[in-house]
């Protein structure tokens, strides 16, 4: 079920100082999501809360701070929304902050039970014009992004795939969507009219009925007590799980077992590791295995979607330079290698 837009999306400026910020009234829905893009600038002064008319739980994703002066953006939301036919959103901040920036946009289609995937954020060193993240997202993820600038004159304009949602210059705000994402590794962000400092947050969330990653061609590059071992996947999110044993003990292992380091029949697993997946071929370097040994790992990859499809790969593990009368299956002689 892909992520669909409820209505209009509802942004409120100001260029005052105040202690909050409210949103427009809207006709929420039971059961659909709110996406909330917040921007403000203030030394240090985050937000207290979220509140709106239906009593809904909001949920923050991390406070994003300019290191360089008071520009900060924050994005809130809530996976599974209460119904109030005039509602409004509330955010309060923990002083007065100026140049206060609210959207709120409402989704439907979202995963209630894991509706936030990742968040990105980069800022400037100096002032500039091209504004930049490399986002890494799944495919058909709604995708947000708030850009923030220092000088609250220049326009926004936004990297190809994006909507632009808003652009207002008087307060630095410039915001987009992406109701699909393509998945994978891709740039949010776009180019300010005139250099000034800026800061931008991206995030995703998932649409509901998101299916398991698949992961494929797995792949082993061994040393003689080490290897890496990867392969494919479609899902660029999570962890890679990886267990290292023989091939007899490692017949039927679950994903279960091999994301708690063990091998079949529920003991430790010869070797073990995982790594965070960023990149469709993510890899595990393994440690503490024996040279000249044939082995079988077995992968997993978790991640919001729950567990991927286990697979396997065997691999030969080198020996040292000179080792006489041993088997090496590349070369298939006895002898000097």
């Amino acid at each position: 079920m892909a992520i669909a837009r409820v209505g209009s999306v509802d942004t409120v400026t100001s260029t005052s100082s105040a202690g909050s910020i409210a949103s427009n009234a809207f006709d929420l829905a039971a059961g659909n999501q709110v996406v909330l893009k917040i921007k403000w600038e203030g030394s240090e002064q985050g937000i207290s809360g979220v509140t709106d008319t239906a009593g809904n739980e909001y949920f923050p994703r991390t406070l994003r701070n300019h290191a360089a002066n008071s520009l900060q953006a924050q994005v809130w939301y809530c996976p599974d929304t209460l119904a109030n036919a005039a509602n409004v959103v509330t955010v309060a901040f923990v002083a007065t902050p100026n140049y206060r920036s609210l959207e709120t946009t409402q989704l439907a289609g979202g995963d209630t039970a894991a509706f936030y995937v990742a968040e990105s954020a980069g800022e400037s060193s100096s002032s500039g014009t091209a504004v930049d993240v490399d986002a890494a997202f799944n495919a058909g993820d709604f995708a947000v992004a708030i850009a923030a600038d220092f000088s609250s004159s220049p326009t926004f304009t936004w990297d190809a795939g994006w909507t632009e949602v808003s652009d207002v210059t008087a307060v630095g705000f410039h915001t987009a969507e992406r109701l699909d994402s393509p998945g994978g590794t891709y740039s949010a962000g776009g180019d300010l009219s005139a250099a000034a400092a800026w800061l931008i947050v991206a995030a995703s969330f998932k649409a509901a009925g998101g299916s398991p990653a698949t992961v494929s061609a797995p792949t082993a590059t061994p040393g003689s007590t080490t290897a890496t071992v990867g392969a494919t996947t479609d899902q660029n999110t999570g962890t890679l799980y990886v267990v290292v044993d023989t091939a007899a003990n490692l017949s039927g292992v679950t994903a279960t077992q091999i994301k708690a380091g063990q091998k079949a029949g529920g003991s430790a697993a010869l070797a073990s590791g995982n790594a965070s997946v960023s990149t469709t071929t993510p890899s595990v370097s393994i440690t503490g295995i024996s040279a000249t040994t044939l082995y079988r790992a077995a992968i997993v990859q978790n991640n919001a979607n729950g567990d991927s499809n286990v697979t396997t790969v065997d691999f030969y593990t080198t020996g040292a330079v000179g080792t006489l009368g041993q088997w090496h299956p590349d070369l298939r002689i006895q002898g000097w290698y």
